[in-house]
């Protein structure tokens, strides 16, 4: 079952979105190099996500929107994704079972399967290392 959760307002970042897409509620992003609040999707399960988009309708191009960093968020899936596994960000922005030497996201509180949304414990803007 899943349930939504309380996120401290101090758990949302503002993201501004320059990227030429839209990016859909649960979608993994990180920040773009020197720019404070610009943010991209994630690209690779080696990249540091910085959050996920948590605006319900998502976040359009050039429009700045919510970027959960911590808490229980809701998250895409990229492929499926085992209940209680540590999940990495993937090249599309969704979360998938992470292996050795992919960067944590965080860890899948329900199992999920490609496209379906789940609730993910995020670890932190700066991820951990498996």
């Amino acid at each position: 079952m899943t349930m939504l959760a309380v996120v401290a307002e101090s758990d949302i970042r503002p993201g501004y979105n320059g990227s030429g897409g839209a990016y859909a509620l649960g979608t993994c992003v990180q920040k773009t190099a020197g720019q404070k609040f610009q943010i991209l999707v994630t690209t690779n399960v080696t990249s540091v996500a910085y959050g996920v988009v948590c605006d319900a309708l998502g976040i359009a191009n050039l429009a700045t929107g919510n970027i959960q960093i911590r808490g229980i968020a809701r998250v895409l899936c990229g492929n499926n994704v085992t209940e209680g596994a540590r999940v990495s960000a993937d090249n599309t922005g969704r979360v998938v079972d992470s292996v050795a030497t992919n960067v944590i996201f965080g860890t899948a509180l329900e199992a999920g399967t490609a496209g379906n949304i789940i609730e993910v414990e995020l670890a932190g803007p700066n991820g951990s290392i498996m």
